[in-house]
């Protein structure tokens, strides 16, 4: 896609309107759930997430990044607080945490590479120049209540004993995609696959219960 400089102001603009809404709002209260779930889908589909380290790992690069941003996205809900909106676009500051930190600390996760050195990270220290699902407490709370259901009776075709509402809350807890793979005896490329088609699938129903 080419680059459009208008398109991304706007869209610059419209993502730290986003942060900033979230900010105004204690953790967990509803109008900072609806702001957070549209931040992250609206970065999700920005088209401007860097892929750090492209060419390396092998077929094993798409569960790394998967992982990496997975990981991200939590992190934006969680510390939506340690954005600064007065240094940085939000996109700069994703990508800077998704270089520098996310994607490095998915690399042991996905291929078990207990030496790898990460450097410290420093968001103090973001660089000037830009690289070019769901909010968590949002889907655990539905995933509680489950309120048609739907959650518990989605399961794998191939692996019925993948179930994605126990595959869910497992990874909102935290989980590595290598636990709940070893657990399960399917592959993590499989599980998240699965993971984010149902997130997808179920999408409408969350929203409408986010609204209700």
């Amino acid at each position: 896609m080419p680059f459009d400089p208008e398109q991304t102001r706007l869209q610059d603009r419209e993502l730290k309107m986003l942060a900033i809404e979230a900010q105004r709002h204690p953790p967990k209260s509803p109008e900072r759930r609806k702001a957070l779930t549209k931040l992250v889908e609206k970065i999700r589909e920005s088209g401007r997430l860097c892929r750090p380290r492209r060419g390396e790992f092998g077929d094993r690069y798409e569960e790394i990044y998967e992982e990496a941003v997975q990981e991200l996205m939590v992190y934006i809900c969680h510390d939506i607080n340690k954005y600064n909106p007065e240094k940085s676009p939000v996109m700069r500051w994703v990508n800077f945490l998704l270089s520098k930190r996310f994607f490095n600390e998915a690399i042991p996760v996905i291929i078990g590479s207990p030496d790898l050195r990460i450097e410290p990270l420093d968001e103090n220290n973001i660089e000037q120049s830009e690289e070019q699902p769901l909010m968590s407490e949002v889907l655990w709370e539905y995933l509680e209540n489950d309120p048609e259901q739907l959650c518990q009776n989605l399961r794998h075709p191939k692996h019925p004993q993948v179930n994605f509402q126990v595959l869910a809350m497992r990874r909102i807890r935290g989980e590595k995609w290598k636990t709940i793979s070893a657990d399960l005896g399917v592959p993590i490329s499989t599980l998240s696959d699965f993971y984010q088609d149902s997130i997808r699938e179920l999408s409408p129903k969350i929203k409408l219960y986010l609204n209700k």
